[in-house]
């Protein structure tokens, strides 16, 4: 994801922001004070800043862990 432009209207509550993203890439925008269902398998539900705050991640063969 690139962002090309991010700038805040005229009226100073909300934001102006334009992104390129790749073919297999999806874009979300959540509320940190809202909940959301993380859907099958999981189907909990959590804050939005949690989704927010969550880090890109892979798994590593050698170590058998989560690195990030």
């Amino acid at each position: 994801m690139k962002v090309i432009m991010d700038r805040p209207t005229k009226c100073g509550k909300k934001r102006r922001v334009v992104v390129e993203v790749d073919a297999n890439e999806s874009l979300m925008s959540f509320f940190d004070d809202h909940h959301y269902r993380l859907g099958e398998p999981l189907d909990d539900v959590v804050p939005g800043h949690i989704i927010t705050g969550a880090m890109f991640t892979t798994w590593c063969p050698i170590e058998q862990k989560w690195v990030t």
